[in-house]
């Protein structure tokens, strides 16, 4: 795949130690257009130990990949120690609306785990949530630790939401997150606001941010490479977003922002997630308003370069605010100026770098300015905090904590 061509050359990291089986339950699939925290992390760690990376595929998700013309293979092995497991429902839910073809599917989920951990015994095993779901797994597979690296305040995310599979995901969250933080022997955040929220189990959370790869950002500082043909057109200036296209974004104060200065082209890729298009279908109308859709995690340096402005337009209630997106480091190896809304984890750990709006008249206002004022020393302030975090040395933080969570315990590495 192209996203593990671009981070192929990573170092191994340093480990004279048997490795460990890592199980990975994650919400989202592996795909090149979203490469995320769990794609970054799972490939790092499969550098010194074997990774199952797992999720479920719904009947119509299934259906729609076979009529994309994708691979619809339930296992695909990425790399010598990395390996995707893609486990297809047979029966279809309908949003969690018929419960006993719930409970069938994820006891065919967890028998499909089973077997594929089963050369490993238990005690060289590491569970690792992204999502709290399939919690049976703990029972069936043992481990010797239990990881969950909460990503978002999913509660907060699927709450109001009248779709029904939506209601669902939101039900199901309130009544598995609970235990899976009670159960976890390791937390790890990638927003400290989240983790503040959360003091109960403070013993055992660790706030780790998020990393970028910087070299393959800093492409996007190079003025004369290549910019993909169907953003060439547009006109500048643009204001850019790149990442799941999903309700915690700020659409009014994009349609806003749009129609305040119909004279700036907005422009959004990503995937729609958790969202139907004919609920943003008003902004995407927008003659200045551009969404190019899915792009591969190799080619998104290309498209930066033709970002005059990175947005960070998330919105400030609850669906927003525990965010602390992986994008924002993305976004400052580009070198690019970059404008959010006010998010309490961008403002603690980027306002020296980033420009954050409290009201919508305000974002138009900063846009303004970094169109106009931008500087070079400003640039390279930016690219300078990028480089400072490395997904290597999140990744490494995180396996010393692990490490010494199993050496507490009397645990042999």
């Amino acid at each position: 795949m192209g996203a593990l061509r671009t981070i192929a050359g990573i170092n191994r990291m340093e480990s004279n130690r048997s490795p460990w089986l890592i199980v990975c339950v994650s919400h989202l699939e592996w795909t090149e257009s979203l490469f995320q925290r769990p794609h970054q992390v799972m490939w790092r760690l499969s550098q010194s130990h074997p990774v199952l990376f797992s999720y479920a595929v719904a009947p119509r998700e299934w259906g729609s990949m076979f009529l994309r013309g994708e691979s619809v293979r339930q296992r695909l092995t990425l790399s010598a120690n990395l390996t995707v497991l893609r486990k297809r429902s047979l029966l279809p839910a309908w949003g969690g609306r018929l419960p006993q073809f719930q409970r069938f599917n994820d006891l065919r989920f967890v028998r499909a785990m089973c077997r594929a951990t089963s050369h490993v015994p238990p005690h060289r095993r590491i569970l690792w949530y992204y999502y709290p779901q399939h919690l049976e797994l703990i029972g069936a597979l043992n481990p010797r630790i239990v990881v969950y690296e909460c990503m978002d305040n999913y509660t907060a995310l699927f709450s109001g939401n009248k779709d029904p599979a939506q209601a669902n995901a939101f039900a199901a969250v309130q009544r598995y997150e609970p235990p899976l933080l009670q159960r976890a022997d390791i937390v790890f955040y990638g927003a400290h606001t989240l983790m503040d929220e959360r003091p109960a189990y403070r013993a055992k959370s660790h706030h780790i941010p998020t990393g970028v790869d910087v070299d393959h950002f800093a492409r996007a500082t190079t003025p004369r490479g290549a910019v993909p043909p169907d953003i060439c057109a547009i006109p500048r200036p643009i204001l850019g977003y790149w990442g799941a296209v999903d309700n915690r974004i700020d659409f009014k104060l994009l349609t806003y922002a749009a129609t305040t200065r119909p004279d700036w082209s907005f422009v959004m890729l990503g995937p729609l997630v958790t969202l139907r298009r004919d609920s943003i279908d008003h902004f995407l109308r927008l003659p200045n308003v551009h969404w190019l859709g899915p792009k591969l995690y190799e080619d998104i340096p290309d498209y930066a370069r033709a970002f005059d402005v990175c947005l960070l337009p998330f919105k400030v209630s609850d669906e927003g605010r525990y965010l602390n997106p992986t994008k924002t480091l993305e976004y400052l190896a580009t070198g690019k100026p970059v404008l959010s809304t006010h998010i309490p984890d961008v403002e603690r750990f980027y306002s020296d770098t980033v420009a954050i709006a409290r009201t919508r008249d305000e974002f138009v206002q900063i846009a303004q300015q970094l169109l106009e004022r931008d500087t070079e020393m400003a640039c390279a302030q930016r690219t300078t905090k990028a480089q400072n975090r490395s997904w290597e040395t999140m990744v490494d933080a995180m396996w010393s904590l692990i490490e010494r969570e199993i050496q507490s315990t009397g645990g042999a590495l």
